[in-house]
């Protein structure tokens, strides 16, 4: 699914972008209702035996970038 097919007006759940490092797997969730409301999306952060890491609450967005060097989410 592309960034302009989604409708804000009509709740799904999904994952919108999906990257990885060596070590986890990180998944933007689309979906949340009490998210979406006041304009925030999650990362879901897991292993790669699928256990979930954590969960980390963002600004509202479609897409993002792992920065290995930093160690940051942008």
């Amino acid at each position: 699914m592309k960034p302009s097919e989604i409708n804000p007006y009509e709740p799904r759940m999904f994952f919108a972008y999906v990257t990885s490092t060596s070590r986890h797997i990180y998944a933007l969730y689309i979906g949340d209702e009490e998210e979406q409301d006041a304009g925030k999306s999650l990362i879901l952060v897991f292993d790669w035996d699928g256990n979930p890491v954590c969960r980390l609450r963002i600004d509202a967005s479609v897409c993002f970038a792992i920065e290995l060097i930093r160690k940051t989410i942008g």
